[in-house]
């Protein structure tokens, strides 16, 4: 059986793999290819939002946000993009509304826990950022950037110890 190099799914895996990979530009013209195709595919926009997160380009990512959660309104990676992209143009309160939701759609999204953190640690909510670095952990014991970012919580607080503790 042949596959279709065309179809939107193999585009959008194909994206995918070439993010991971770390060819940005080329996950980016898959996703782009894929939405010629297919318009509706909020996959692919979401995918495509989280590109520009990682090429810090915010306006992109809100736009390809936006047009995921239209085109598919309870697709939580779409509003964890879109916490990010407003979370680094400094509108803290619109990141935590947007991560709040994305945690009501999916409880276990560990990213969305730990982007909170950053977003309630910005805001001076230590305690919060914690609880939540805490859920991003418990989720993935793994996830080295909840430890990193409870460690400097930690430290921020005052517990050298505890920060220490989370480092190694």
């Amino acid at each position: 059986m042949l596959i279709d190099a065309k179809s939107t799914s193999v585009l959008n895996d194909r994206g995918i793999v070439k993010q991971a990979q770390g060819d940005l530009e080329g996950a980016a013209a898959d996703y782009v290819e894929a939405l010629k195709l297919d318009p509706s595919n909020s996959e692919a926009y979401s995918n495509l939002a989280s590109v520009r997160v990682a090429q810090n380009d915010w306006a992109g990512a809100l736009l390809n946000s936006n047009r995921a959660i239209l085109l598919e309104p309870s697709f939580a990676q779409a509003y964890n993009n879109r916490g990010v992209a407003e979370y680094h143009q400094h509108d803290i309160t619109a990141a935590l509304t947007d991560y709040d939701r994305a945690l009501q759609i999916d409880p276990n999204d560990e990213h969305a826990y730990n982007n909170r953190g950053l977003a309630l640690q910005a805001k001076g909510d230590l305690d919060g950022a914690l609880m939540d670095y805490d859920q991003a952990i418990e989720i993935d014991p793994k996830f080295s950037e909840a430890q990193r970012n409870r460690a400097w919580a930690k430290w921020h607080e005052g517990d050298v110890l505890g920060a220490l503790a989370d480092l190694f």
